[in-house]
């Protein structure tokens, strides 16, 4: 039966690998796959950087979407504004 482990600790082995801590032949002894587990994290670390540039575009997108909704609004109060004063009904 093949044992898993969790991404956390994975990291943690690749972490402990790359500051440093311990040679990668010391972890190895421990861990059979760390060899692999850090190459597979050199790869896809840029990984790390999207989830933060991509929720940075989602706030700038919904705050242009929240800019042009206050914009149309104001222009709707202004012909609302302008619409009484035209029809004599002004309060």
């Amino acid at each position: 039966m093949r044992k898993s482990y969790s991404s956390e600790f994975k990291t943690k082995v690749v972490l402990d690998i790359i500051k440093g801590d311990r040679t990668l032949s010391e972890v190895a002894s421990n861990h059979n796959q760390a060899i692999r587990w850090k190459s597979e994290f050199l790869k896809n670390c840029h990984m790390a950087f999207e989830g933060a540039e991509k929720a940075a575009e989602k706030e700038r997108k919904m705050q242009d979407e929240l800019d042009e909704a206050y914009c149309q609004l104001g222009k709707v109060t202004a012909m609302c504004e302008w619409l009484k004063k035209k029809s004599g009904r002004e309060p």
